[in-house]
């Protein structure tokens, strides 16, 4: 289930040939995956609460506000960011390794690309989350762009 409504009430379906679907049942009801019948009632409840639902709503038009403007002034620095829909970007760095470093030098932490990649992407990203930041959002994609405009590279030695 999406995100809005936290960690802990995820829930999946599954399905396939009966035998796969049963011994995949079987060992996420013995697993700590496992997921209650109360936490399922209070997800099931909150998808359809006409107030849950306004709230979430509310929510994903202030990220995507967020994520726009986080965007537009990258933008004015010449990086383009391909996504503007979900909780965060992928913006285009030069190094992956060295720009999350840099950036947590910083004080801001953002999440390699390639944990969200198959196979090794043709250009290294980085995501960042403003949807997260109230306040500041202009100056902390100004602090990414300047840094990923000094053109880190992975010759960081630690």
């Amino acid at each position: 289930m999406p995100e809005p409504h936290g960690l802990d009430l995820r829930v999946g379906l599954i399905g396939g040939a009966g035998p796969l679907v049963e011994r995949a049942a079987r060992q996420r009801t013995f697993s700590g995956g496992w997921t209650s019948y109360l936490l399922q009632a209070a997800l099931a409840f909150l998808l359809t609460d006409e107030r849950s639902i306004d709230q979430v709503a509310y929510a994903r038009t202030v990220y995507r506000q967020r994520g726009e403007r986080f965007a537009e002034v990258l933008s004015r620095r010449q990086i383009t960011v391909a996504n503007r829909d979900g909780l965060g970007l992928w913006v285009p760095v030069r190094d992956e390794r060295s720009t999350i470093v840099a950036l947590a030098s910083r004080g801001i932490s953002v999440t390699p690309g390639s944990n969200f990649a198959v196979r090794r992407a043709r250009q290294d990203h980085i995501r960042v989350a403003p949807s997260r930041v109230a306040s500041g959002l202009d100056q902390l994609a100004d602090t990414v762009a300047e840094t990923i405009a000094t053109g880190v590279t992975s010759t960081i030695s630690i």
